[in-house]
């Protein structure tokens, strides 16, 4: 049997190893792993750890001592109708599936934490719809937040997207638009825009004195320009 090329390791059979032998065996896999580069296994095999740490502290075998870090997890079911839902949207609008990696998958976590405190029903399901409405509203969200669609961005600026949502779909279409909050929503999507391609220069462009200065005098702009959108 192989993970990805990968011989599999004999370390989670607990006929023949102690669950404390195949915590300490797992981990130090995992970080060797990590460190040699290769993440996709090195997070299969923290997925693994996480599983005997809670089996072993069920059975009463591994406490704090451990030097283990204990880390809520998003049920597995959740978490994948979540990603169902991300990829059939990536499809709808890109034609591919969207991409998935430790941050991508450490968003969607944050996403699903986030949704599932904020919901009506405060429950997997309420979450879950709320997942579900954003993405179907995605054309609401305008041109600049409309490109955020990789899951760390869109954890980053959730909160404006709902809101965005929810400010468009509250609207009384029986009354005329309020034109002028209206150009200012779009001069400051447009400078929120400006303003993040000038934090992406200064991350990526050749070290020079004062670039950290400047990166994080664009970064408080766009910081800024969130809040007074948000404040719309």
């Amino acid at each position: 049997m192989e993970y990805r090329g990968y011989p599999a390791y004999n370390i989670l059979s607990e006929m023949t190893y102690p669950i404390a032998q195949q915590i300490a065996a797992v981990k130090q896999v995992a970080a060797e792993k990590r460190g040699a580069g290769e993440v996709a296994l090195a997070d299969a095999l923290q997925a693994a750890l996480q599983s005997l740490v809670a089996r072993s502290a069920t059975a009463g075998s591994v406490g704090p001592a451990s030097g283990l870090p204990v880390v809520a997890q998003v049920p597995r079911t959740l978490y994948k109708q979540f990603e169902a839902e991300y990829h059939a949207f990536c499809r709808e609008h890109t034609g591919m599936d969207g991409r998935m990696d430790g941050a991508q998958g450490k968003a969607l976590n944050s996403i699903i934490e986030y949704l599932t405190a904020n919901n009506r029903t405060r429950d997997a399901a309420g979450a879950l719809k709320s997942w579900q409405y954003l993405l179907s509203h995605w054309d609401q969200v305008g041109d600049f937040l409309a490109r955020q669609k990789q899951l760390t961005a869109i954890n980053k600026y959730l909160v404006e997207l709902l809101e965005t949502i929810r400010k468009a779909n509250n609207v009384d279409h029986k009354k005329p638009l309020d034109s002028g909050k209206e150009r200012k929503r779009k001069r400051l999507l447009s400078e929120m825009e400006d303003a993040a391609r000038s934090v992406q220069h200064f991350q990526t462009c050749a070290e020079y004195p004062g670039r950290a200065a400047h990166r994080h005098g664009a970064e408080a702009a766009l910081e800024e320009l969130r809040i007074q959108l948000n404040a719309l």
